[in-house]
């Protein structure tokens, strides 16, 4: 029976995630990987956003949707729900959000 429980203790201990400079070196790789990732997707998303509005407002799409993603991305970090937590920009809410926009820039009494 302690067998068992030296299982249990160690199955536990791993759940929690490696402890230490390793650790800290994985989730530093798996943070710049995501990074990666999640600008150009950011970008995108800001461009596609303001495109109802026409190219003159292509750099204002894009700068909304970095600072969006940074705000974003401070919120979640300040409220943690779960341990390991991912969030980003929605492709679906951007759809809604270029739609009303656009909407908006033909009918600017509404």
């Amino acid at each position: 029976m302690s067998a068992n429980k030296e299982a249990a203790a160690v199955t536990q201990q791993d759940l929690r995630g490696q402890h230490g400079l390793r650790g800290y070196l994985g989730d530093l790789a798996g943070g710049f990987t995501a990074t990666l990732i999640a600008i150009p997707h950011a970008m995108g998303l800001g461009l596609l956003a303001f495109a109802a509005l026409g190219p003159s407002y292509a750099a204002t799409g894009v700068m909304a949707g970095l600072l969006s993603s940074v705000v974003g991305s401070f919120v979640a970090g300040a409220i943690p729900a779960v341990p390991g937590q991912m969030m980003g920009a929605r492709t679906s809410t951007t759809v809604v959000f270029a739609g009303i926009l656009a909407v908006l820039a033909t009918h600017p009494l509404l």
